[in-house]
C-alpha cells in the first residue's frame, strides 16, 4: 500500500507497511537516468521496499531525496551525471547526520511525480519541462550543429589495455584532441562529449544527453589492436527490432503528455541509417586515405537510442593519435558542410 502525508514543502512516501522496514532503513544500489522531450526520469534502485521522503525547499529549484525513519545508504560511487536543461545535477549531501541525494534543477524543470515500481523494487522520480527552454551546452543560443564526441568506457570499464595505454584514457585523449581540431576549424560546430573525465556511463545515459543536446551527429570512439581504423554503423535489422523484448517496466507506466513521450526507447537510430551510412563513410574514407572505403554494419548497442547520425570507430592502438583525430575531424567536418 502506497501512503502520502503531504505538507507544504515535503512528500513522505512509504513502499513498506511494516515497521521493521522504516527501522532498517533505504539502501539505493544504483542510479539512472533517461532524458525524453517532455521529462527527465530519475530511477533509484532499491534493495527493498523501505520508505523514503522526497522534499522540495522553498527555493523551488532542488530536491532531495532520502531514507524516513532509518538510515541511508548509497551503495554507488558515483551518481550519473545529468545536465539537460530539466535537471542540473545530482550529488550525496550530508547535512549532520542525515544524509540525502540533492537533485539540482535546471531552468526548464517545471512539476515532479514520484512512484514506486516492484520486482524490483524502484523508486521513480519523473521531473516534467515546463515552459522554460533549456539552453545548449557550450553556446547557448547558438544554431550551430551539435557535435557530440562519446569517448567509450570510463570508470570501472577501463577497456583494452595495450602498451600505448588503457582505452577508457586513449579515446578520452583522443576526443578531446578532435574537439580542439573542429573548434578551430572554419565550420561553425557546437562540440561536446559524454563524459570529459574519467567516469562511467551507460549506453543509455550516452544517448540521452546527446539527444536533449540537439545532436546533429554522434561519434562513438572506441580502440581496437593494430595500426588501422574501422568505421561501425548500425545494422537496419537490429535498428528495426522490437524494442518492447526484455525492456524494463520503468518506460510503460508514464502518462504521457505529448505522442514524442509515448515513442519507445532504443529505436531512434533506425531513422537515421541513410544519414549514418553518409557521415561513416565520410569518416572511413578520411581514415584509410582512400577512396572507396565503406563503413561495416553491426548490431550495435551504443547507437541504438541516438535520435541522430551515429557512427562508432574502432581506432587502432598503434595508429598515430594525432593523425586519427585529424582524419576523425575531417571526416565530420565534411559531413557537417554536405549537409548545412
Amino acid at each position: 500500500m502506497r501512503t502520502i502525508i503531504g505538507s507544504l514543502c515535503a512528500c513522505l512516501v512509504f513502499i513498506s507497511s511494516g515497521a521493521n522496514a522504516a527501522e532498517k532503513g533505504l539502501a539505493i544500489k544504483g542510479v539512472r537516468y533517461f532524458s525524453y522531450s517532455g521529462f527527465t526520469r530519475i530511477v533509484f534502485e532499491a534493495e527493498e521496499a523501505a520508505p523514503y521522503v522526497l522534499t522540495k525547499p522553498g527555493d523551488g529549484r532542488t530536491l532531495h531525496f532520502s531514507s524516513y525513519g532509518g538510515p541511508f545508504t548509497v551503495k554507488v560511487t558515483q551518481l550519473p551525471p545529468i545536465n539537460d536543461g530539466v535537471v542540473k545535477g545530482m550529488e550525496l549531501s550530508q547535512d549532520g547526520e542525515h544524509r540525502s541525494i540533492l537533485i539540482t534543477l535546471g531552468p526548464a524543470a517545471g512539476d515532479t511525480k514520484d512512484f514506486v515500481l516492484r520486482g524490483p523494487d524502484r523508486i521513480v522520480v519523473d521531473v516534467l519541462r515546463g515552459t522554460a527552454i533549456a539552453p545548449s551546452p557550450e553556446a547557448p543560443g547558438a544554431k550551430a550543429p551539435v557535435i557530440v564526441l562519446d569517448p567509450g568506457h570510463g570508470g570501472a570499464e577501463t577497456g583494452i589495455v595495450t602498451g600505448q595505454g588503457v582505452e577508457k584514457a586513449l579515446m578520452l585523449e583522443l576526443a578531446l584532441t578532435i574537439k580542439r581540431i573542429l573548434r578551430k576549424s572554419g565550420t561553425r560546430m557546437t562540440v561536446v562529449l559524454t563524459r570529459e573525465q574519467d567516469q562511467a556511463a551507460t549506453h543509455d545515459e550516452r544517448a540521452a544527453l546527446a539527444n536533449t543536446s540537439g545532436a546533429f551527429l554522434f561519434v562513438s570512439l572506441h580502440a581496437a589492436q593494430g595500426s588501422a581504423g574501422r568505421v561501425f554503423i548500425l545494422d537496419p535489422d537490429e535498428g528495426q527490432s522490437s524494442p518492447s523484448a526484455g525492456r524494463p517496466s520503468d518506460f510503460l507506466g508514464f502518462d504521457a503528455v505529448s505522442e514524442q513521450q509515448q515513442m519507445l526507447w532504443g529505436t531512434q537510430q533506425a531513422g537515421h541509417s541513410q544519414e549514418s551510412g553518409r557521415l561513416g563513410r565520410n569518416i572511413a574514407r578520411a581514415l584509410a586515405g582512400r577512396e572507396g572505403t565503406e563503413p561495416a554494419q553491426a548490431p550495435l548497442a551504443q547507437l541504438k537510442a541516438v535520435d541522430a547520425a551515429a557512427v562508432l570507430i574502432e581506432a587502432g592502438t598503434a595508429m598515430s593519435r594525432v593523425k586519427a583525430a585529424e582524419a576523425i575531424a575531417q571526416g565530420i567536418e565534411q559531413y557537417v558542410r554536405e549537409k548545412r
